[in-house]
């Protein structure tokens, strides 16, 4: 089982497969891009599409990009989908988080559901804040 970035060069060849795993997830995101704004950012590096690769098959994917903040960096995870994520997700937080120093940041963040807080935790992540939204296109 590999992780690895799609080179972007490459990412037409594996948006068939790689599209559909992180739709769910996009259509979470309440409105805010499509599943076509995300490939149209991973197309010009705003975010890096990672596959997670058994037997030469993509069975996951995820996203990330990196958020320059005034007194620091971070990698930020974003979009995740696909199946047997108990598997590959040591081997995910370790390439990210090698990925994450190599381009300086100092912390790495990812956005999600209330349940990935039992999925995060074992590798030392912890809930820092709570996200509220409120719809202003109601008039």
């Amino acid at each position: 089982m590999k992780f690895q970035i799609i080179e972007p060069r490459k990412l037409n060849d594996a948006w068939p497969t790689v599209g559909p795993l992180l739709n769910k997830a996009v259509s979470l995101s309440n409105h805010k891009l499509t599943i076509d704004d995300l490939k149209q950012h991973c197309d010009v590096g705003i975010y890096l599409c990672w596959a997670v690769i058994d037997d030469g098959q993509i069975i996951a994917a995820v996203t990330s990009r990196i958020i320059d903040y005034p007194q620091s960096k971070a990698l930020s995870m974003d979009f995740v989908g696909g199946s047997r994520m108990r598997e590959w997700l040591p081997l995910a937080v370790a390439e990210l988080k090698k990925h994450a120093r190599r381009n300086e940041c100092t912390s790495f963040e990812a956005y999600g559901r209330r349940a990935w807080e039992k999925w995060l935790k074992p590798y030392g992540w912890k809930p820092t804040e709570m996200t509220y939204e409120m719809d202003l296109t109601d008039g």
